[in-house]
């Protein structure tokens, strides 16, 4: 009976310690596994964290890109508003201009036409001038002409008026010499004489008298031509004073056409220069388009950025989640390691409760069993001896089995007071924008000492 209920104990207790061993095997096999997951889920979280300082500073890089193209975007803009306020101007000066430009060369047009008209009436008059210039002139010789032949026959009738009158004065000294010479002549000698002279007398007065008439005539023809050549004169001079107002006209009529030359080559060269504008305003439109399928471009990259950052931080609080998982499993474990332990040392009190039977119980087999001879005796003790041996390796695999347990359960103790009690990194982003800076996190570091332990762990779990 006795050796039944040993075997009923040994069996119960071989169960239990096979129980126990199952059982610590499952939680070291879990104890691993959650180790393996929290170390993979450690790195994780490390190269999560990388990802999200890289996707950071990238973010950083590309908002700090995004605002060089937003001021290039805006100094172009700026530009091409004051390239079109510029161009709009230089149109609106051009139109001016142009519209000015018109109205000279309308302006310069009917006063060329109005200068050609009177230049070809002038040119007329001008002739007709000539014509009566000429005709003048012709008149003018006729009468010059007739003039020195008036002249020349006033001079011959004066030199003939004054021979006369020398004759008369001759006449009348001979008159008197003969007078004194000879009184004796006959009164009527001397009647038909003074009658003679008084007719010659009366003649030449006469002669005078017509010539000093004419020559009269003759001064107021001369006169009267005088006054028509100073007044033809006049008109030479009015006609070359309008002359050179002609001139003056056609070389006002070149200089016009110069400067309507020059105001088309002006035009021309704003024309060009309305041209290069336009081209200078397509081009930066189409920088301007770059810009803004750039900023575009970036943005939507940002936008993707922004919610890799937001996958991985959902990621990361996930990962927060499943470490406050594990630390829930580790406790629980801890927890039945706890009760598996007192369960040993409800075991060990049993197990010394049992050995003390079982010396009881050998002290009574000695007593019963004195009558059996030596050889029973020895191989019985020697049966019990072994069977005591192998109890006591049993119990000493329990123990050490029991000191590794504690061990390990120290190093989970010491490992779970660490983690709780380690003051937690705070990974700080790269400034970036409001949004980005709302987003960081504070997550375990892993130190050696970790490492270490966990080692230490897994050597100290290892079932012997």
């Amino acid at each position: 009976m006795l050796s039944s209920r040993v075997t009923q104990l040994e069996t119960d207790m071989k169960r239990q310690l096979h129980e126990y061993q199952r059982q610590t095997s499952d939680a070291q096999t879990t104890i691993t596994s959650l180790h393996n997951r929290q170390m993979a889920d450690r790195e994780a979280i490390g190269s999560l964290m990388g990802q999200l300082q890289e996707l950071r500073s990238s973010r950083a890089t590309d908002e700090a890109r995004v605002g060089s193209l937003r001021r290039e975007l805006q100094d172009t803009s700026q530009e091409l508003r004051e390239s079109l306020s510029r161009n709009n101007r230089q149109a609106a000066k051009v139109e001016s201009l142009e519209a000015q430009i018109k109205n000279m060369v309308l302006d310069h047009e009917r006063e060329l036409k109005k200068k050609d008209s009177e230049r070809e009436i002038v040119v007329e008059e001008l002739e007709h001038i000539s014509e009566q210039y000429q005709q003048l002139s012709s008149t003018f010789a006729a009468q010059s002409e007739e003039l020195s032949l008036v002249e020349r026959e006033t001079r011959e009738t004066r030199e003939t008026l004054a021979l006369r009158e020398t004759e008369l004065a001759t006449l009348r000294q001979k008159k008197e010499r003969r007078a004194s010479v000879s009184k004796a002549q006959s009164f009527d000698e001397m009647k038909t004489l003074l009658e003679q002279s008084d007719e010659e007398k009366d003649r030449l007065r006469s002669e005078l008298s017509k010539a000093v008439a004419m020559l009269g005539d003759y001064e107021q023809a001369r006169e009267e031509k005088d006054m028509e050549i100073r007044r033809l004169q006049e008109e030479l001079k009015s006609r070359d004073a309008q002359v050179g107002e002609l001139n003056q006209l056609t070389a006002n009529l070149a200089t016009v056409q110069s400067q309507l030359e020059e105001q088309r080559t002006l035009e021309a060269r704003l024309r060009q220069e309305m041209q290069d504008q336009s081209e200078e305003q397509v081009r930066l439109q189409r920088a301007y388009q770059t810009a803004v399928e750039t900023r575009d471009s970036v943005l939507r990259e940002r936008a993707g950025l922004q919610r890799a950052l937001e996958e991985a931080t959902s990621s990361v609080a996930s990962l927060s989640d499943q470490l406050g998982r594990y630390k829930a499993i580790e406790q629980r474990l801890f927890d039945e390691t706890q009760s598996y332990q007192s369960q040993l040392e409800a075991l060990r009190e049993e197990k010394s409760k049992l050995a003390k039977e079982c010396a009881n119980l050998a002290k009574e087999n000695a007593a019963i069993s004195g009558h059996q001879n030596l050889r029973q005796k020895i191989h019985y003790h020697a049966t019990t001896k072994l069977e005591n041996s192998r109890l006591k390796e049993e119990v000493m695999v329990l123990e050490n089995r029991l000191r590794v347990k504690t061990t390990e359960l120290a190093n989970l103790q010491k490992k779970v007071t660490h983690l709780l009690t380690e003051p937690p990194t705070t990974h700080t982003p790269t400034k970036s924008s409001p949004s980005s800076s709302s987003s960081s996190f504070t997550t375990p570091s892993i130190g050696p000492h970790h490492l270490n332990n966990t080692s230490l762990l897994k050597e100290n779990i290892v079932p012997k």
